[in-house]
């Protein structure tokens, strides 16, 4: 056996294998427990995936930061009707190419607007077809060759009914309501509705009326308990559906005095039969036709007209009204305002109770208008003219005296009662005593006595015959006696 030299410096001869490690590698791999350096691919393909990561992170991030940046941006310019507009609840608002009125955008719950004819209507299609029934009978009955192109109808012209017998809509038209009352992807992507590119625009135009309403606060911002009459005037781009406040007044109306042609003024001067007021209205209106409301006339300016136009027919018959009735039943008598002022309505509006226009009428705000006024209130009325108010409060003065009298008199009635009130009071305690009526009558006769016939100066007691006791007289006289002298004698 060859035995090798013995190394003590601990170094390796040349061409001899290094000596086993003694560290357990504990599976770690590599020297020393150093993982294994990976390859050139691999730590590529690593870099390519955290790049691939951040920048989808990035863009993504990005993205939807530009899209609420553009959502905003969107809404600014829709408030300005800048190629979109908003859709507000409520509101109709129409779509213009020049001059011409394409479209209308509107968010009103539970009703639709026709894009042919632009009719507003409530409820479902079916509903819908049995009003264009009713409406197409009636203009068959005036225009014989009239014939509606919107119900489904067979070759003879003939309607044809569903299975619940109800008319139908044309499938065409189911379409084209669909599509006008649906909102776009656009829409719903970025919550505004898309105008167009000029010549496309939101119509505009100058709205004049009366607004009755709350007075503003005061100067310390403590809000006002009164309502008034407010001017407005202002540009605006859309049109009510449903508004319930326009005003309307009535000045210098003559109506009768009523109670107060019985007044005295102060001056001692009569009032006249008549009296003058001012009343105030309100109504409340509902869109049945935008179409008909703005463009009814080729003018662009006239779109604000319609209201104007109600206000005349209101202050018309309105001061017709005032001129028929009188002051006591506009204060007094509630339900005969009320009937009086639904029958202006129903005069102005001019429609049948299927909601169509009457044949014959003179006025009808749906037809001409498509305005429909659901109702007419009168908040307020008031005298005017000199010495009235005094008249007024005249009768209100003679009102509380009259009551006062009676409150008087009824006071002194009463008074006057009382002591016999009170005694039969006591009569009825008396008589529920046993032997209390006997007891009371014995006490009241012996109070009254009498002239007793034939005895000079002698009252006869009454209390005797009852009580059976005598009582001595009183009274003494003087009597002669045998001595010549004389003596009293009872």
């Amino acid at each position: 056996m060859r035995l090798l030299p013995l190394n003590l410096g601990g170094s390796v001869p040349p061409g001899s294998p290094p000596p086993a490690s003694t560290t357990p590698n504990n599976g770690q791999g590599g020297d020393n427990g150093k993982k294994p350096q990976k390859s050139l691919g691999e730590k590529r393909r690593a870099m390519a995936k955290r790049i691939i990561f951040w920048f989808s992170v990035l863009t993504l991030g990005s993205g939807y930061i530009l899209y609420i940046c553009l959502r905003l941006l969107l809404y600014e310019m829709a408030k300005q009707d800048n190629l979109v507009t908003l859709r507000t609840d409520g509101e109709i608002k129409a779509i213009m190419r020049g001059e011409e009125c394409v479209r209308y955008v509107m968010e009103v719950e539970n009703h639709r607007i026709d894009p042919e004819g632009f009719d507003i209507f409530k409820g479902s299609y079916e509903a819908y077809a049995n009003f264009l029934e009713k409406a197409a009978g009636k203009k068959r009955s005036e225009d014989s060759g009239f014939a509606e192109r919107k119900l489904r109808a067979d070759d003879d012209g003939k309607l044809i009914l569903d299975s619940k017998g109800h008319c139908q809509l044309t499938d065409e038209l189911k379409k084209a309501i669909d599509e006008a009352n649906s909102s776009t992807v656009f829409e719903e992507l970025f919550g505004v509705v898309w105008v167009g590119i000029s010549p496309y625009h939101v119509f505009t135009y100058k709205f004049r009326w009366l607004k009755f309403g709350q007075k503003k606060a005061t100067s310390d911002g403590t809000p006002s308990e009164e309502v008034a009459i407010h001017a407005r005037e202002e540009e605006v781009d859309s049109l009510f559906f449903r508004y319930p406040q326009y005003g309307v007044v009535i000045k210098d109306a003559e109506t009768g005095a009523g109670t107060l042609s019985a007044a005295k003024t102060d001056k001692g001067d009569t009032v006249l039969p008549k009296v003058k007021v001012k009343a105030t209205f309100v109504f409340e209106t509902v869109t049945v036709n935008p179409q008909k409301t703005l463009f009814r006339t080729a003018a662009l300016s006239s779109a604000g007209d319609w209201q104007q136009a109600l206000v005349r027919e209101i202050n018309d018959r309105g001061r017709m009204w005032l001129g028929s009735t009188d002051w006591d039943t506009l204060v007094g008598k509630k339900d005969q305002v009320e009937k009086a002022l639904k029958g202006i309505r129903d005069d102005i509006n001019g429609i049948d109770e299927h909601d169509l226009p009457l044949k014959d009428a003179q006025t009808s705000s749906v037809r001409d208008y498509g305005q429909k006024i659901v109702k007419i209130t009168m908040p307020n009325v008031d005298l005017i003219g000199e010495g009235l108010q005094e008249a007024y409060e005249a009768v209100f003065k003679a009102e509380k005296k009259r009551d006062a009298d009676i409150a008087d008199a009824a006071g002194k009635r009463a008074l006057a009662a009382a002591p016999v009130l009170g005694k039969a009071d006591g009569l009825a305690a008396i008589s529920k005593l046993d032997g209390g009526k006997e007891m009371y009558m014995a006490e009241q006769l012996g109070n009254i006595r009498v002239y007793a016939p034939g005895r000079d100066g002698l009252l006869l007691n009454i209390a005797e015959e009852v009580t059976g006791s005598h009582r001595q007289s009183t009274k003494k006289t003087k009597v002669a006696d045998s001595s010549g002298g004389s003596k009293e004698e009872s």
